[in-house]
């Protein structure tokens, strides 16, 4: 059953068994990413939609100036949306990978606190302040959360999912193809063209 989770206005869906499932039950989903290629996302512009501009480039009264300032510094002389958002994927790939950290301080912008204090985190982390540092920039985009999989079989696909399977990575919004997948994560594979894991 594909729907919007209740008192949620947004275009954002969410995929659930229109039954309880049981430990072992197994279950078929259907899914797809984006085929645009490298030179159509660079091509693509800056073209937004007014109710993609409205939702995804919001941004809180009060944001820690190195957020901006760091997203700048790391997309570098990048010129199209695209590129900047291949950069920023590059840039937060080099902090390290690390479940043992602490949360920010209360008060405290978490994104803030991850790019000049902690300087590593896991997928929340990571994901948080890729969105964030788009938005500084004027591109579109969003924290997706779910589960990232490996099939148990590569002719017919199965996956077994787990809690500690769970994942965040994010979209971002391209004029003409729609929400394209990064991973800003260094545990996985990058994204950008041809979805997560794509790229390094």
């Amino acid at each position: 059953l594909v729907d919007t989770p209740k008192g949620f206005k947004g275009d954002i869906e969410r995929i659930r068994s229109r039954v309880s499932l049981d430990p072992d039950d197994a279950y078929t989903s259907f899914g797809s990413v984006s085929v645009a290629t490298q030179e159509e996302l660079t091509a693509a512009g800056d073209a937004y939609p007014d109710w993609v501009k409205e939702r995804y480039l919001q941004l809180p009264d009060k944001l820690p100036d190195v957020i901006q300032q760091e997203a700048i510094r790391a997309v570098g002389n990048a010129a199209t949306p695209y590129d900047q958002a291949i950069a920023l994927q590059t840039f937060l790939r080099e902090y390290p990978y690390d479940l043992a950290v602490a949360a920010s301080p209360p008060g405290d912008d978490s994104v803030g606190f991850f790019l000049d204090d902690l300087k590593r985190g896991y997928f929340d982390y990571h994901a948080s302040a890729m969105a964030v540092m788009l938005r500084t920039l004027g591109i579109p985009a969003r924290v997706a959360v779910g589960y990232a999989l490996h099939p148990t079989d590569a002719v017919e696909p199965t996956y077994t999912v787990k809690k500690d399977d769970a994942y965040s990575w994010v979209e971002v919004f391209f004029p003409k193809y729609g929400w394209v997948t990064f991973n800003p994560t260094p545990d996985r594979g990058g994204g950008g063209a041809g979805g997560i894991g794509t790229t390094n």
